[in-house]
């Protein structure tokens, strides 16, 4: 490839070779793929936050599309913590627009800034919600029919180093998550 595309700006000091591997993109890297199973939208976590899913699985590297790019979108809830506990108050989508914040669509219920935007946990898969991030704006539209929602993610671009990539194995005896 470095023969055909132009020069790198690394060299054999750097442990660059003629034969070694060039990866070029635009979205974060991890270093599992198709060699370890690992699937176009699998979830991917950081702890119990969620950063984002595989958007292109190679043989040995992934590309994840983070919750704040475009194009990224999943069913969520909204709950709100109560002193009873947490409170469970409107569902929808949250959707990536290549900004540092996120929306959410399809909000008709009442929500307030500090509420909390989880998984939706219709799944079945995880026993537990994980976690996106906090509503910082809410107001209703103009038609009164939907709320306009601001999330700020929990999930900081640029500051994880590690990240679990949730990979679903079906079993005739039941389901294996690694």
């Amino acid at each position: 490839m470095w023969r055909s595309r132009g020069m790198l700006a690394v060299g054999g000091r750097d442990g660059v070779h003629e034969n070694a591997l060039v990866v070029q993109s635009e979205l974060p890297l991890v270093d599992v793929g198709d060699s370890h199973l690992v699937a176009v939208g699998n979830p991917v976590f950081a702890g119990r936050v969620v950063v984002g899913k595989i958007a292109a699985v190679g043989r040995q590297t992934s590309t994840v599309r983070r919750v704040t790019d475009a194009g990224y979108s999943d069913r969520v809830r909204v709950a709100r913590r109560t002193p009873e506990g947490l409170l469970l108050i409107a569902e929808g989508t949250l959707v990536g627009e290549g900004q540092p914040l996120c929306r959410l669509r399809h909000i008709t219920e009442p929500v307030a800034e500090g509420d909390l935007v989880l998984t939706s946990g219709t799944d079945g898969i995880l026993p537990l919600p994980m976690y996106y991030g906090t509503v910082t704006e809410a107001s209703l539209d103009n038609a009164g029919r939907e709320w306009q929602v601001i999330v700020q993610p929990a999930a900081r671009a640029g500051t994880l180093t590690n990240v679990e990539v949730l990979r679903l194995d079906w079993r005739e005896d039941g389901v294996l998550a690694n």
